[in-house]
């Protein structure tokens, strides 16, 4: 896996500049101040550092940076790996001079951290102050395991079937007194179950009742304006498009008024 392009925009005190890498060990060597801090502060960003907007450069909005790696090794259990094209990925970084930042890779969105996961695999930096993988205990385990000639994957698969025998054979060796608890327990539910003696439709018969209930006042009232109605010795169809109305509130609370409302209408 290679290094072969990185293009800096805006970053601190760097306007602009593309480096054009060769395969292999590449040096940079400068003066104090030169701004080689600064290109090893760009390839940390692409490898999903944390951004801040101090980095940005002083008048302008946002910082840019673009590299394009080359042979990179595919990991299935690396969500981002389906976006590697032919071994060949860009990573694009743009941070805002409010803080906010955006990662691409191939042209995909991507979240820091699905691109900080992603940049172990593209790259490691080794210096004061900066992230040493082999302090990550995940990172150890994978080493361990490389070195004993273990494949993680069918130790999990192995482990969890170790832990199902443990709790099948658990389950084997009971005590027969909780044997029995068991079963009288389940007997006394299966009985109460069949004294219910339920029925199909009891269940929405019985949610009825209760929102008949819940509704009782609104219930009650309604069919009082609806016999005021009728009793009114005003006119006939004024009367029954009120009885109507009182009804169809009372029947939204209560099925059973749905046919005094509909011999109304």
């Amino acid at each position: 896996m290679a290094l072969i392009e990185l293009s800096v925009e805006n970053l601190a005190v760097v306007e602009s500049v593309r480096l054009a890498l060769a395969r292999g060990f590449t040096v940079l060597t400068g003066e104090t101040g030169a701004g080689k801090s600064l290109v090893v502060d760009a390839v940390a960003l692409v490898l999903g550092a944390r951004a801040s907007a101090d980095q940005v450069r002083a008048g302008t909005d946002a910082a840019r940076i673009e590299a394009i790696f080359d042979e990179v090794p595919r990991d299935p259990n690396d969500p981002l790996d389906e976006l590697i094209d032919e071994g060949t990925l860009i990573v694009r970084r743009e941070v805002s001079s409010d803080g906010r930042s955006v990662a691409r890779a191939n042209d995909r969105a991507v979240t820091v951290g699905s691109l900080s996961a992603l940049g172990a695999r593209l790259g490691e930096i080794h210096g004061q102050h900066e992230q040493q993988r082999l302090l990550l205990p995940e990172r150890q385990l994978a080493l361990l395991d490389r070195f004993a000639g273990l494949d993680a994957g069918s130790v999990s698969e192995l482990h969890r079937a170790w832990r199902a025998a443990v709790a099948a054979s658990g389950e084997l060796l009971t005590d027969a007194h909780e044997l029995a608890r068991r079963v009288e327990l389940l007997r006394h539910q299966s009985e109460e179950i069949a004294s219910a003696a339920l029925s199909p439709g009891e269940d929405l018969e019985v949610e009825a009742r209760l929102r008949a209930a819940q509704h009782a006042e609104a219930i009650a009232l309604s069919a009082a304006q609806a016999a005021a109605a009728l009793r009114d010795e005003g006119g006939a169809t004024e009367a029954l498009n009120v009885g109507v109305a009182a009804l169809e509130s009372a029947a939204s609370h209560d099925d059973r008024f749905g046919e005094l409302a509909e011999r109304a209408r």
